[in-house]
């Protein structure tokens, strides 16, 4: 994740660090986690990283100095796939290979929302905060935080979405898939149809970002 208007880099690894660089590759942070981190985001305008965790835990991290500020310890039975943050409001969400979905705000205790028919490997939040968006094999999952309901809904991806990312107003999320597919669409968060297909990957797609203004995307 770039921060300092692309100066600076945050990073993540299974080796259980979470380090802050400079774009020359000096280290200027580093900070060894108990567990190795399958999953990060991070907001610089809320000063906030959070990690997933090979051992079930979801670890929130003040920036720029990398201190530990929440800890929602061993929340997943199995390691975390996913982590998703809502900047403005606060919300974190998480998904685990135990198939479950939690949903985690300040000064509550985590929330378990329905759980959907395959493990959740990618999440997003649209800019309002009022839904939560996964994908799995084949489909989105979209669940009302209003409600706590889900709805499952297919979508043109042939194999496991693997990355999520909403546009600025919110009518349309970024997606990617891998495992017998390497799809890049811009789908419809609410039916899950193909509003944009883009030429594919030639291999398994990894994540996808649009760029703040939305005139660029970015996938590995």
């Amino acid at each position: 994740v770039f921060l300092e208007d692309g100066a600076q880099v945050l990073s993540a690894g299974y080796d259980r660090k979470l380090a802050r660089w400079k774009a020359d590759g000096e280290l200027l942070r580093g900070v060894e986690t108990p567990s190795p981190i399958t999953h990060m985001v991070a907001h610089e305008g809320n000063a906030r990283a959070v990690t997933g965790h090979d051992d079930g835990s979801v670890r929130v991290w003040h920036l720029p100095e990398l201190e530990l500020a929440a800890e929602y310890y061993r929340v997943h039975q199995g390691a975390v796939r996913a982590v998703a943050l809502h900047a403005p409001s606060g919300q974190i969400a998480s998904s685990g290979r135990d198939g479950r979905v939690y949903l985690l705000r300040p000064n509550a205790q985590p929330l378990e929302l329905p759980r959907p028919p395959t493990d959740a490997w990618s999440l997003a939040f649209p800019p309002d905060g009022a839904r939560l968006t996964g994908g799995g094999w084949f489909k989105l999952f979209d669940w009302d935080l209003r409600s706590a309901k889900l709805r499952v809904l297919n979508t043109a991806h042939g194999g496991i979405i693997n990355g999520l990312h909403y546009s600025r107003d919110g009518t349309y999320v970024a997606s990617i898939s891998r495992q017998l597919d390497s799809s890049i669409y811009f789908l419809d968060p609410l039916t899950g149809e193909a509003l944009q297909r883009f030429r594919p990957h030639e291999l398994c797609g990894g994540d996808i970002r649009l760029s703040p203004e939305d005139a660029y995307l970015a996938t590995t």
